[in-house]
């Protein structure tokens, strides 16, 4: 009998060649018009990161609300994923006891307390078990205390910042990723800031009134109003603002997904050359071991046949589901920029599900 891990490769196996087959056509089609791309890293993730931005801020302009609804549901789930390949699995963490009482245990908290103190209190407790110098630890997990205090103090004004300022954390992960000999990656960060700003100052102000109105639609699918999701991601009293904060908030969420499943992943890779997606399967089974792997399709798979019948009730249990990676975050970074001085390190470490030593 096979176990359910080698059905579901097997399975993985005829979708994944013929992904490739497409590949490899494209490929040969773009090889002649864009060499430089192909063979050199830092200018692809550049040209990914680019066209990325370019696309969230099209559809923020398009659908704004399908965006914010569907968007979690395509790729929150590998976004997810990819936050404990990175930032957990390939540094090691998974192999310290500092890193699952300080960091690992706030992040499960935050399942019963899903507030931005708990997210700060896991930047504190990364600081106390940093294998670094002293000073720079108790001046962070200082600076992390006081943060506890501040978010706990302001509450649900505290919760809403994080949650905008989330999506731009991961850019900034992005810009101190460790693998890069120029500064071309300088462009991808001002891409972002300039779409924020330029979102901010009122540029789509004709997307005041958005596409979720009552009785608005989406492949069959009834879309919410748009009021839901400004009460809950901008809580202003004017109201051209609040929806300025919506509107901002959907363009730096796609850049966000985007950074960790495909900007991180091209940037973090040993060998600079493109890469197979059955070669890219292969790391990732490899970097998290089949039970981890396996457990995130059924639950992407879920949530999608979810979201067909209900599409509200499927990105809240997304977002409940979601929860713990802002405390992961922010404290898996704080332990890998205290400890790599200011860049943070990947490195081929072994699977989740792998004791130290064996």
């Amino acid at each position: 009998m096979r176990s359910i891990a080698e059905h579901a490769r097997a399975a993985a196996g005829g979708p994944v060649a013929t992904l490739d087959a497409l590949r490899a056509r494209t490929l040969r089609l773009v090889a002649p018009l864009a060499p430089r791309l192909l063979g050199d890293r830092e200018r692809r993730v550049v040209a990914y990161g680019l066209v990325a931005i370019a696309a969230a801020f099209a559809l923020t302009v398009a659908a704004p609300m399908a965006l914010l609804m569907v968007g979690p549901l395509v790729l929150g789930v590998p976004h997810l994923a990819a936050d404990v390949r990175y930032l957990v699995a390939r540094p090691g963490l998974h192999r310290r006891a500092g890193f699952w009482l300080f960091v690992a245990a706030p992040a499960c908290l935050s399942f019963l307390h899903p507030h931005a103190w708990v997210s700060m209190s896991a930047i504190a407790g990364a600081a106390l078990v940093a294998r670094a110098p002293r000073g720079h630890r108790l001046v962070v997990a200082l600076a992390g205390a006081l943060m506890v205090a501040a978010c706990f103090r302001l509450g649900r004004v505290a919760d809403v910042a994080l949650a905008h300022a989330h999506n731009a954390i991961a850019v900034a992960l992005f810009a101190l990723w460790s693998r890069r000999r120029s500064r071309l990656h300088g462009l991808v960060v001002l891409g972002f800031v300039l779409g924020v700003v330029a979102i901010g100052l009122g540029a789509l102000d004709s997307r005041l009134v958005l596409d979720g109105a009552p009785g608005s639609r989406l492949f069959g699918i009834d879309l919410p109003a748009a009021d839901a999701l400004v009460g809950a991601l901008a809580p202003l009293g004017d109201p051209v603002m609040a929806v300025r904060a919506v509107l901002a908030f959907a363009f730096a969420q796609s850049v966000h997904y985007a950074v960790w499943v495909r900007l991180v992943p091209e940037d973090d890779r040993p060998r600079p050359g493109l890469r197979s997606f059955a070669s890219s399967l292969r790391a990732l089974v490899a970097d998290l071991g089949r039970p981890v792997v396996a457990a995130t399709g059924v639950v992407g798979v879920g949530l999608a046949a979810w979201a067909c019948f209900e599409l509200a009730a499927a990105r809240d249990g997304y977002l409940r589901l979601a929860v713990f990676h802002g405390p992961l975050e922010l404290g898996a970074a704080t332990l890998l920029l205290l400890e790599g001085r200011g860049r943070i390190r990947g490195g081929k470490q072994l699977p989740i599900g792998t004791a130290a030593g064996s």
